[in-house]
């Protein structure tokens, strides 16, 4: 309850959705993904201050951005794989009602979730969101598919790039790709406090 006070937000995520084990907060359960999602959508409140329009790579099942909502952004987009779009899909049409999540073909509306497959990012506006979120998901995946995605952030984010990922492949890195798509400053680097061996880096886009 104290932690709940102190951010502003109930931080209980919703029970009978996914089996769930962890510790005990009230009425529900803390999943380590819980927290990690919680940290997560707090890093981003703390940057995004006007609460805007902000997407995410890699969204998994939408937790992040399910507390994000808690925290006042209404405009919410991930990006990821399709069958992690249907799982996410099912998981938060239980989590935060079906009004607030808008699946892939259907009409977008602002103060929603949307889930997309991938590569619906590069059909994106220009300046489209403030902010970009990966945590993760950026070192694990080929080369030129982190190239595309730093390509399409650069385009459709006024604002900035969060990166919470580990370094286990060095050189494979954030940071290293960043450097190779250009165009990224860094403005912030540290250990992320809730993840051993995570490094969180917030990053400005040079227009």
């Amino acid at each position: 309850n104290s932690i709940a006070q102190k951010i502003g937000i109930d931080i209980e995520p919703p029970m009978g959705i996914i089996h769930t084990d962890g510790i005990k907060a009230g009425k529900s359960v803390l999943h380590y993904r819980h927290i990690n999602a919680l940290y997560s959508a707090l890093r981003l409140h703390a940057i995004n201050k006007k609460q805007e329009a902000v997407c995410e790579f890699g969204g998994g099942l939408g937790i992040t951005a399910m507390y994000s909502l808690r925290l006042g952004v209404k405009d919410y987009t991930i990006f990821d794989l399709p069958i992690t779009c249907l799982l996410a899909g099912h998981y938060l049409i239980h989590a935060i009602g079906e009004n607030n999540v808008v699946l892939y073909g259907e009409e977008p509306k602002e103060n929603a979730v949307k889930l997309l497959p991938y590569w619906e990012c590069q059909k994106q506006d220009d300046n489209r969101f403030a902010y970009a979120l990966n945590q993760d998901s950026l070192p694990e995946i080929s080369d030129n598919l982190i190239l595309e995605y730093l390509t399409q952030i650069k385009k459709m984010v006024a604002e900035g790039f969060l990166s919470i990922n580990h370094e286990c492949f060095h050189p494979r890195t954030v940071m290293r790709f960043t450097e190779e798509s250009g165009g990224f400053e860094l403005l912030h680097r540290s250990k992320c406090w809730v993840r051993d061996g995570y490094v969180e880096e917030l990053y400005t886009l040079q227009k």
